[in-house]
């Protein structure tokens, strides 16, 4: 046997070598990056969940009050005038695509009990949206009998607060 052959016995044992280890770190990257995936999905179901539950707290409130709540510019009766958050009707998007969680949590109604693995409250905006009359007689001169339409717009955050949901109902309730 001459020791040009035991020479590339080694050369061709480093090269499977190194292909092994390039293989393991891929598989070990691999890993780590559907780890990432499966914490950042948590995260979002999270956020959709505490979302959910402060539209439910919000809508619970609503059927529970006895005399309908006054809309306002601020909020003050947890009622806001529809869109008086963007009164600017020329403005393409939505008041709720564009405010910050700063504007949230200073303008919106935070749920009353802590969610576990959750970072931040969730919180609701009700917005009237509008009355409908039961009876098709204008200027009766009595109080009007009919159904108030209110739009919930709930915004939840997960473990952390990037992933952020907003979510919308539509509830309606008789006075």
């Amino acid at each position: 046997m001459s020791m040009k052959q035991q020479g590339a016995a080694l050369v061709v044992s480093m090269i499977l070598l190194v292909l092994i280890t390039i293989i393991g770190l891929s598989s070990i990257r691999s890993g780590v990056m559907q780890q990432k995936m499966a914490t950042n999905e948590r995260d979002k179901e999270l956020s959709f969940e505490a979302a959910e539950t402060v539209l439910r707290d919000a809508e619970n409130w609503l059927s529970s009050q006895l005399v309908e709540p006054l809309p306002t510019d601020d909020g003050s009766t947890r009622v806001w005038k529809l869109n008086a958050m963007d009164p600017n009707d020329a403005n393409p998007q939505s008041w709720w695509q564009e405010r910050s969680q700063t504007w949230w949590n200073n303008n919106s109604v935070s749920y009353g009990v802590a969610l576990s693995n959750i970072k931040t409250a969730p919180s609701s905006i009700i917005e009237f949206q509008y009355f409908k009359s039961d009876d098709l007689v204008i200027g009766d001169g009595g109080v009007p009998n009919g159904t108030v339409y209110y739009r919930i717009t709930g915004q939840g955050t997960g473990g952390t607060d990037v992933a952020r949901t907003l979510l919308q109902s539509t509830t309606a309730k008789r006075f």
